[in-house]
């Protein structure tokens, strides 16, 4: 089946439309549901984000060893709860490109494993959007220490570890792909890089 819209411009409250181009449902990811609007001059389409942070991440693909390592210590439901979470997860690359002596020995220590995952995740009333971060704010992390958010040049940063892909959308919250692992000061103590 083809939709005549496609291409997302509005999010309010975790429902998205679609913008005038066509599209088949075949290109739709599986989380997104069509549903017909009301009959207008033109039609228009309105998907709902239909999965968790978990779901999203999983169907985007990129995200395949940070899921396994949330999975491995225990905190991968956490992410499907209730919440609204912002989530800067490294891609499977940003992982290949770690230490292997260093992730060696993360994977040795479950609690300091636990806690680099969490560093890369803020729970808050409201999860931050690209557009949201317009000047340099810090946030605590689920880690319970802070990260710092701030716009350079147009990109967004996170402890000067660049976005690569923003506003990746769930019905909990948002991912945002980044290109590296970010490692907590006190791990770094523990675990030289």
């Amino acid at each position: 089946m083809r939709y005549p819209l496609a291409v997302w411009t509005l999010s309010v409250g975790g429902i998205l439309a679609l913008s005038p181009l066509s599209v088949s449902s075949t290109t739709l990811p599986e989380s997104v549901v069509p549903v017909v609007a009301s009959p207008v001059s033109s039609p228009v389409i309105i998907a709902q984000v239909d999965g968790d942070i978990v779901d999203v991440a999983q169907i985007d693909g990129s995200f395949r060893i940070f899921l396994e390592l949330f999975e491995t210590v225990g905190m991968q439901e956490d992410l499907r709860g209730y919440g609204r979470f912002t989530v800067f997860a490294p891609t499977d690359s940003a992982f290949a490109a770690l230490d292997e002596d260093f992730m060696n020995e993360l994977l040795g220590d479950r609690e300091l494993l636990a806690k680099v995952l969490s560093y890369h995740v803020i729970a808050s009333g409201t999860p931050f959007y690209a557009d949201d971060i317009t000047a340099t704010t810090t946030h605590r992390t689920l880690e319970r220490s802070d990260i710092e958010l701030r716009r350079r040049r147009g990109r967004i940063l996170v402890n000067d570890v660049r976005v690569m892909v923003e506003d990746i959308e769930a019905n909990n919250g948002v991912i945002h792909a980044i290109d590296e692992v970010l490692i907590p000061p006190d791990v770094i103590d523990q675990i030289p890089l």
